[in-house]
């Protein structure tokens, strides 16, 4: 495959993939009105009659995860925030399968399967709403990619690439830019060889990073800090069967259908085929340098493996720790198979699992614009909110279509839309946060007896039969309500 060919594949797969999400007003991704509610905030700071001036501060830029409110907080300023999040929602799936063929391009290995990387971006990170760890991963890639670029030809420039993309890398999320270290780190160590000066090259490679330590080091010893005030870490390990009966969920079940888990089962086994292949007699003859070399993306991937295992399912102040890894090995994995496009049988086995991210793309577009039908008056229902009215959201409505809780943050999009204020706003309340909200802000939950104490307006996933709530709008599952006040 030319990469002419390969930037037309990946130019109809994009299409496919983020196409879309462009044409629903709420995007499969159950995170991301919250999170844009955040950057709202953060977009509307020095402006004239900032209405979250007295109710938000900002603790510290030298934030880990603050790159996505960040961005939204600068660029919402002359774009619609709703606009900019879904722009990353988009660069983060579309970053994903270019990083992947970068990553492999490093290696000395055919591209094409880089590909495959638009379907293990659109996958339970992405549809959680975890923006920020769906941007980390293609860093991730480009950093192992550099790590042995650097240690083959070393340069001042791929020095302060590595420098630069891994302090960028901390911005964009905490754990990623932790693992990213330690792919930069097993790289750089598979590819030391005899020749003299090589630890020259191994520091040209490593220390780079050594920048970004510093300017992160700082916020892992404050958050220590704080976790140690409020009791310890509180760490919480899940048995191995339980991993492995949460695996599905951590990687491609999210669809009720189940065809996205079959489709994407279905591609790791392609992808095995392949790397099986990929170890017949002929790999000697194949792949130049030594064997950790050769094999150090799979080195990665299997420490990826070991840490879904090993690693605490949550920790104060953060879910999901070990769970996230199941992608991160299958996007290492992928820049690891050994791929040549002279032979017939990996070419066919290419075409094949090619034709399943095809599928795989298809069933997502296909949900996704179903779930925008579902949910095609949300934005107009919502609008009629009065502006800067207290807005809470319960028994918000689970999809027809999509096994995540797609729905859970949507009335949040009341602070996007109407620079309203939302019950308890998503993450604020949490001290290591950048973004910090006032106690004055806080409100308790829904409870219709004395909800006219505390808000204006109802968003509800069902009908809510109450003298204190006069109905607004209906559309799908959605009833907006006004409070009564007597």
């Amino acid at each position: 495959m030319t990469r002419r060919t390969f930037l037309l594949v990946y130019a109809g797969l994009a299409l496919l993939f983020v196409g879309p999400l462009w044409i629903v007003v709420h995007p499969p991704a159950m995170d991301l009105p919250a999170n844009a509610a955040l950057g709202t905030i953060l977009a509307s700071r020095g402006t004239d009659g900032d209405p979250y001036a007295t109710y938000f501060s900002i603790s510290s830029l030298l934030n880990a995860n603050t790159f996505y409110y960040f961005f939204i907080g600068i660029f919402g300023r002359i774009l619609p925030v709703h606009f900019v999040s879904k722009l990353l929602l988009s660069v983060a799936i579309l970053a994903t399968p270019a990083a992947v063929a970068y990553a492999r391009d490093s290696a000395e290995q055919d591209i094409e399967l880089g590909l495959v990387g638009f379907a293990f971006a659109l996958t339970f990170n992405t549809i959680a709403g975890f923006i920020g760890f769906a941007l980390g991963l293609p860093l991730m890639l480009v950093l192992a990619g550099l790590a042995r670029r650097q240690m083959a030809d070393p340069t001042p420039r791929r020095a302060a690439a590595i420098a630069a993309v891994s302090t960028l890398t901390f911005f964009v999320h905490a754990q990623v830019f932790l693992f990213s270290l330690g792919v930069i780190g097993l790289c750089a160590l598979c590819s030391i060889t005899r020749e003299p000066g090589w630890y020259k090259r191994f520091g040209a490679t490593v220390g780079p990073a050594g920048v970004a330590v510093a300017v992160a080091a700082p916020w892992y010893i404050r958050s220590l800090g704080v976790m140690s005030e409020a009791g310890g870490a509180s760490p919480h390990f899940q048995p191995a069967k339980v991993m492995i009966d949460y695996l599905p969920i951590h990687t491609f079940d999210q669809l009720r259908s189940s065809w996205d888990s079959y489709l994407g089962f279905a591609i790791v086994i392609g992808l095995a085929v392949i790397a099986v292949l990929g170890f017949v007699p002929w790999r000697g003859r194949e792949i130049s340098g030594s064997w950790f070399r050769r094999y150090a993306y799979y080195l990665c991937a299997l420490a990826a493996v070991i840490l879904y295992f090993v690693l605490p399912s949550s920790v104060r102040y953060q879910q999901v720790i070990n769970g996230r890894q199941a992608m991160v090995a299958l996007l290492l994995l992928c820049a690891a198979v050994h791929f040549r496009w002279d032979r017939l049988a990996m070419r066919l086995a290419l075409f094949a699992v090619l034709a399943l991210v095809v599928a795989y793309g298809a069933v997502y577009a296909h949900a996704t614009i179903k779930m925008g039908a579902e949910s095609r008056d949300l934005e107009a229902i919502l609008k009629l909110a009065p502006k800067g009215s207290r807005l809470v959201a319960p028994h918000m409505p689970r999809s027809r279509f999509w096994r995540m809780d797609v729905y859970r943050h949507v009335g949040s999009y009341h602070v996007v839309w109407n620079r309203g204020y939302v019950a308890n706003t998503f993450g604020a309340t949490l001290p290591i946060q950048a973004i910090q909200v006032s106690p004055k802000l806080f409100r308790p939950p829904f409870n219709v007896n004395n909800v006219e104490r505390f808000y204006d307006v109802v968003l509800s996933g069902k009908q809510i039969d109450s003298p204190k709530l006069q109905l607004v709008a209906a559309g799908g599952p959605f009833y907006l309500y006004v409070v009564v006040r007597p």
